[in-house]
């Protein structure tokens, strides 16, 4: 079995006597903080690296069809961004929120030793995101209805209802993926889901890049491309659960799905907060897109906003990282209920947030004249981008 699968905490299967609780605590040992630190790093970069490439099929939509050739390429931009953030907001937000309960629930299970309970809280997140696809696909495909009632153009709303009804399809291999990956970190496991979000963005590169330039699809080749890399996601994780079988065998018993049902009501306990507070964070970053489009130079504002919350994106993701590392971690501290040590994780936690934040504020003021040209080729664009840019620094 390739080292990459191994636990960074093996877990031993054990049950937990309650009352030898306290007397654990108390002789729980002094943590060491050299020895965390290297924990949080080893968990924390690819956990970043996995979100950050698993946010860039919306960018890589914008950066397709930017570069596409005519007098309407603005308005396609400015509807492949808009596409994005009608996506965010109702699917993204709503499901990723959901299945955050899997970060508190399945790393405390895996500190206790309780490996059955992984494929249980995987199941019930199956049962919960499953029900709350129906909603999610009813205003994805009416994508141009919601952003014509938030007062947008009528041509970049067209455009977006359409580039959405196709984006729709890769939602259900989205959940799916993130159910698994969520499971797998608790477990420490993180390098075989970097691996595969890096194949989920090749397979969009490709068959997007094909499919927009090389193809009638054009602008619904780019969309087209996005729904590949989605579907990617799931069928390479199956690849890979086949080839690292005895770690998958320690948590997967088969279907229980009476277990499953009897848990959705915990994991809608936390899941429902956890969606409750990242959707209001999105729903906020989402809303200046709308705002750009009401502007009166709409098509440049909101490609510049499109811009901007690429970067903005960028900066969110490594302090998502940072945090999914940290919330693994203690709870698998607390899970085999070493308290100092989820305390010292949690303040290691914080520092390497701020310290970021610093490092990414300087990024920002260095590389503002450069980063638009990533995106868009409009001049008026990128001086925007420029100015904004160096703001967002």
């Amino acid at each position: 079995m390739s080292n990459e699968s191994q636990p960074l905490n093996a877990a031993v299967e054990t049950s937990v006597d309650h009352s030898t609780l306290d007397m654990k605590a108390e002789t729980e040992m002094t943590p060491c903080v050299r020895k965390e630190i290297s924990r949080m790093f080893h968990l924390a970069w690819p956990v970043f690296l996995a979100y950050q490439l698993e946010t860039l099929p919306g960018p890589i939509c914008v950066a397709l069809v930017g570069h596409l050739q005519g007098d309407d390429v603005s308005v396609l931009v400015d509807a492949a961004y808009m596409s994005a953030t009608v996506t965010n907001v109702t699917a993204l937000a709503i499901g990723f929120g959901l299945a955050s309960a899997m970060d508190t629930l399945c790393s405390q299970a895996y500190g206790a030793g309780k490996m059955d309970k992984l494929g249980i809280y995987f199941q019930s997140g199956l049962i919960v995101l499953g029900v709350a696809l129906v909603p999610i696909s009813l205003l994805s495909w009416h994508a141009e209805s919601v952003l014509l009632f938030f007062g947008q153009d009528p041509a970049i709303s067209k455009y977006a209802g359409q580039f959405s009804r196709v984006t729709i399809f890769g939602i259900p291999f989205l959940f799916v993926y993130e159910l698994i990956k969520k499971l797998q970190q608790s477990q420490n496991i993180v390098l075989p889901m970097m691996y595969v979000a890096c194949v989920g963005v090749v397979v969009n590169v490709v068959t997007g890049f094909c499919l927009t330039y090389y193809t009638s699809w054009g602008f619904l080749g780019a969309a087209v491309g996005r729904v590949c890399g989605s579907v990617a996601l799931p069928l390479t994780i199956v690849a890979y659960f086949h080839y690292d079988h005895a770690t998958t065998s320690t948590w997967w018993r088969g279907f229980q799905w009476r277990d499953a049902c009897s848990h959705v009501g915990l994991f809608l306990s936390l899941g429902v907060p956890s969606m409750t507070m990242l959707a209001v964070s999105w729903w906020a970053f989402c809303a200046l897109g709308f705002l750009a489009g009401i502007l009166p130079n709409s098509v440049h504002a909101v490609s510049v906003n499109a811009v901007l919350g690429q970067l903005l994106t960028l900066n969110f993701m490594i302090y998502l990282g940072i945090s999914v590392a940290s919330n693994v971690l203690i709870g698998n501290a607390l899970g085999a209920n070493q308290p100092q040590r989820a305390r010292l994780i949690a303040r290691l936690g914080l520092t390497a947030g701020g310290i970021s934040a610093a490092i990414m504020a300087s990024l920002f003021l260095v590389g503002r004249h450069a980063i638009p040209y990533l995106f868009v080729s409009d001049p008026l664009t990128i001086e925007y981008g420029r100015l904004l840019g160096g703001l967002s620094g």
